[in-house]
Order: C-alpha cells, then sequence, then structure tokens
C-alpha cells in the first residue's frame, strides 16, 4: 500500500469513527461544553476576518497573560486560535507549532474532544502542505483518541 492509500484510508476511518462517535451523546455534550469555555466576553475573537500584524499581537499578549496565570484552557485555545490565524494567511508553517502546542495543552488537561481538535488541524495543514504520510499519522491520532471518548 503507497502512502496516497494509506492516507485515505486513514481519512476514511477517522471520519467514520467520528459519524458514530458524534452521534454520541456524550460526546456531543462535551463539545458544546468545550464551545461554552469560549463565551468569556474579554476572550479573544473566535477568527478575525483579515487578521492583522496588529491582531496577531493582541493574541500572543493575551497568550502570555494566560500563561503567567496558568489558565490551560485559555492558553490551548488561544493557541487554537493563533493556529487558525497563520492558516487563515496562508502560512502554514507558522501554524504547526500552534497547533502542536494547543493539542500538548489539551492533553495535559484532559481535554481529549480539544485534542481531536487540534489533531485534525495539524492533519490539514500538512495534507495542504501535500505531506499525506504526516496528515495521516495525525488522523490515526486523531482516531485513537475519539476512541478512547468511549
Amino acid at each position: 500500500m503507497d502512502a496516497s492509500s494509506g492516507f485515505m484510508i486513514a481519512i476514511a476511518a477517522a471520519v467514520v469513527l467520528g459519524i458514530i462517535l458524534f452521534n454520541n451523546k456524550q460526546v456531543e455534550d462535551e463539545l458544546l461544553a468545550l464551545e461554552d469555555t469560549d463565551t468569556n466576553s474579554d476572550a479573544a475573537p473566535d477568527l478575525i476576518e483579515i487578521p492583522t500584524k496588529e491582531d496577531i499581537k493582541w493574541l500572543k499578549e493575551d497568550l502570555k497573560s494566560a500563561r503567567e496565570t496558568q489558565d490551560k484552557r485559555e492558553e490551548a485555545d488561544l493557541l487554537n486560535k493563533l493556529g487558525r490565524i497563520y492558516l487563515q494567511l496562508e502560512k502554514h508553517e507558522e501554524a504547526i507549532p500552534y497547533f502542536q502546542q494547543a493539542m500538548d495543552v489539551e492533553w495535559e488537561i484532559g481535554n481529549r474532544p480539544g485534542q481531536c481538535k487540534n489533531l485534525a488541524s495539524l492533519a490539514q495543514v500538512h495534507t495542504t502542505l501535500g505531506q499525506h504520510e504526516k496528515a495521516s499519522e495525525y488522523y490515526l491520532q486523531q482516531l485513537d483518541v475519539t476512541r478512547q471518548l468511549h
């Protein structure tokens, strides 16, 4: 089996398992709870329409503050937002460390849905970069973490 076949199998498996698991009420509730943690009016915006250097600077300052106060949920959220902004700006290589760090923080605090979200983002980045073998590794990791939710 070549790398692209393995990649397609990994994606299909992740999609099928994701559909099955996300129909599960418990997983849905966990994901909704994760989204509810992002309703703080002082929090950074979810995504900025056309991000500027100033927007990125502001998010990085918020990230520094979250780290200083050891607010792990906020830290993971801001890391994910920075990764998504770099994706939006098509600076894929710059997005990778933010998604990786966010995934690590989500693992540390036991937030498996958040970890899955960042694994999917890492897979997306590597797919875009044409690194299908690396992308399939992240999809398979996402599959493993999704299974742990049960």
